[in-house]
This record gives structure tokens, C-alpha cells and sequence, in this order.
């Protein structure tokens, strides 16, 4: 059973990123104004996509990690409901809204498309964190063959904003993200499975 939480507001601050090419975009809007000239990333919430997957390696297959990595602090019942949470599509979520929506599955899980390409989703089980944001799309995601235990990691980023407008809400996910992550995952899946 989930637990609801109050709202909460973080106090942190993360020192300045030390990361380039953090101005995205030719027009940014802004209180419903267009502006000329890109969108900084450079105060935004960031993570490297190495650390997401190695976030996921944590909760999936800590045996994976180096010898002599820091211990976790999680439980072995948060450690499952993680796994489970991450094993979860929409349409197994028993949300109503969600229910037997296939299409959501691909929307929530770009790259199980591209798997099912390869391999009959009862063949397998895909664990995986997606977000979308300003025309970004990042996909993390542990892939296994349920018959014979093998497995890849496969973490990746497509950005689709043809006309180069921030905040628009028109953004291409659904013709070129998509369509992108589902390329790239069949191709790891046909690799990852050869006979």
C-alpha cells in the first residue's frame, strides 16, 4: 500500500555545476512571453545519467557493485518495494486510469517497444524510471529474460524540440523520442539476447 506524504519544501542548495552547454533552446517563454534567446539549465535539478544508472544497478543488482562500495542504508522491504514499484507498467498499477492502456506502457517505458521487437513481453521484465521534460526524454531501465536470467542496463536521453521553443508544451516525443528509444532498445535487446 503507498503512503501519502504532506508536502514538503527541501532547504538544500547544490553548489554551481561545472557542467557546459547548459543554454538550450533559441526562445524561451516566460509568464506566457516569448523571449529571444535560450533557457538555462545551469540552476536546474540535475542528475549525470551515469549516477541514474548506477542508482538503479543499487536497487536492481547491488551483488553488480565494486568491491569495497559504501553499504546501503535501505531495508530489504524497501529495497523489494522498490524493485516492484520499478517492475510496475501502467497498466499493471491497478490505477482506473491507467488500466489495460497499452499505449501508456510504451509512453511510460519508451524502450519496451523496441524489446518487444526482439522478445515476447512474457519473455521478459523491464524495471525502469522515465522523465520527460523541456522536449527531454530520459529512459533508465534494467531489462531481464525471464528463462535465462540474462540482463542489460540501458540508460538513454533523446531531446526532440524541433523549433527550439522552451516551455511550449510542443515538443516531439511522441514522432521522435519515442519512436528513438524504442530503436535504441531493440537494438541493445538483439545483442543482449542472441542465441
Amino acid at each position: 500500500m503507498a503512503a501519502e506524504l504532506p508536502a514538503r519544501k527541501s532547504d538544500l542548495h547544490f553548489p554551481a555545476t561545472d557542467a557546459t552547454g547548459l543554454e538550450i533552446g533559441k526562445v524561451n517563454i516566460v509568464d506566457g512571453r516569448l523571449l529571444d534567446g535560450p533557457l538555462s539549465f545551469a540552476k536546474k535539478n540535475a542528475m549525470r545519467l551515469r549516477d541514474l544508472q548506477d542508482a538503479l544497478v543499487r536497487v536492481m543488482r547491488p551483488d553488480l557493485l565494486p568491491a569495497g562500495s559504501p553499504a546501503d542504508k535501505i531495508t530489504a522491504d524497501d529495497r523489494a518495494y522498490l524493485q516492484k514499484t520499478l517492475g510496475t507498467l501502467p497498466r499493471e498499477s491497478g490505477l482506473a486510469r491507467y488500466d489495460r492502456n497499452v499505449v501508456l506502457d510504451y509512453q511510460y517505458s519508451p524502450f519496451l517497444r523496441g524489446i518487444e521487437r526482439v522478445r515476447a513481453r512474457k519473455q521478459f521484465r523491464i524495471y525502469a524510471k522515465v522523465g520527460q521534460a523541456y522536449g527531454f526524454i530520459a529512459a533508465n531501465a534494467y531489462v531481464v529474460e525471464i528463462e535465462t536470467g540474462r540482463a542489460f542496463f540501458l540508460s538513454a536521453v533523446v531531446y526532440a524540440n524541433p523549433d527550439e521553443v522552451m516551455n511550449s508544451d510542443a515538443y516531439a516525443y511522441e514522432t521522435v523520442s519515442i519512436p528513438t528509444m524504442a530503436d535504441v532498445a531493440e537494438v541493445f535487446t538483439r545483442n543482449a539476447f542472441a542465441n
